[in-house]
């Protein structure tokens, strides 16, 4: 992902920036500013983003995130479908070999529900993450990869 960027134009660069660097693992971040996509179209995207990037590479796996919960106190993202696209990428991880998904928004979600404070998760107020959330992120994405952040 870039910073920015929608699924779609993950679709239209995959094979001009992912494709040449030849990559044995590729980490996919796409989601907030696609955050209103419908999750079919959120979800094909995503597909051809991986189809495009194995025909070039085929042995290669892919480590999908889901973005953080956006301000819930923004009416514009209000009733997103992150939570439907987070789902859709589950089931692709789960039916498909080398795909593997760090269920980000659902990690944060829980952290809200259990009284964790938006603002104390946001960099901007907005959508991004601070130090701490960037933590849960790599705690999250080091996990899905079976590595222990313990360690490092």
């Amino acid at each position: 992902a870039a910073g920015g960027s929608t699924t779609g134009w993950g679709v239209r660069h995959a094979d001009t920036l992912v494709s040449p660097c030849t990559p044995d693992l590729v980490i996919l971040g796409f989601g907030m500013n696609s955050l209103q996509d419908p999750p079919d179209q959120y979800l094909s995207e995503i597909r051809q983003i991986i189809q495009t990037i194995r025909l070039a590479r085929p042995c290669c796996e892919f480590l999908l995130f889901s973005p953080m919960v956006p301000n819930p106190e923004i009416a514009g993202f209000q009733n997103n479908a992150l939570p439907e696209q987070e789902k859709a990428l589950r089931r692709l991880a789960d039916r498909e070999p080398g795909i593997a998904l760090a269920e980000i928004y659902s990690l944060f979600l829980a952290l809200m529900e259990r009284g964790k404070e938006y603002l104390a998760l946001t960099g901007n107020c907005i959508n991004h993450p601070n130090d701490f959330a960037v933590r849960l992120y790599a705690q999250s994405i080091l996990d899905t990869l079976g590595i222990s952040y313990s360690a490092i």
